[in-house]
């Protein structure tokens, strides 16, 4: 697959590559969602602030080669979006499962920050940090427009 000649027609079409991407430890897909450049940001969590393209690509590199034989399963609730014609902030509450092991890895909060251009929507920031009580995160299932 030519990754470099994807093209993202919206924000829910990025978030869809990515996790599916993520889910097969598919870096080379994973990063075509991303932008280009040294504008990019990303957080894993417990991690440091990693910033430009390559410091991402390497921690992505070492998270899924951990992985390689086997898939992730992400089950993920979308907890809030906010969207604009060239910006859509998408959080949600995630949980990681490894391959067959039916152990539940986090939950997860997750933000991920899209912007649209030339080249489709990309991901310019993704953070994830480790949640609290998932009986305090309220499930939406709505989309707010940013004005």
């Amino acid at each position: 697959m030519n990754t470099s000649a994807m093209y993202f027609a919206s924000p829910e079409d990025a978030a869809n590559a990515f996790c599916k991407a993520l889910e097969g430890c598919d870096l080379e897909t994973l990063m075509a969602v991303w932008g280009s450049g040294e504008d990019l940001v990303c957080i894993h969590p417990g991690g440091n602030c990693l910033i430009g393209h390559k410091a991402i690509y390497d921690s992505w590199q070492k998270i899924l080669g951990q992985h390689e034989t086997r898939r992730l399963k992400i089950d993920a609730s979308t907890l809030m979006t906010w969207s604009s014609a060239f910006i859509s902030v998408q959080t949600s509450l995630e949980v990681i499962y490894v391959g067959n092991d039916q152990t539940p890895r986090g939950p997860l909060l997750v933000t991920r920050v899209f912007m649209n251009g030339r080249s489709g929507w990309r991901l310019v920031s993704y953070q994830a940090t480790k949640a609290g009580p998932s009986e305090s995160y309220k499930i939406l299932k709505e989309t707010h427009s940013l004005h």
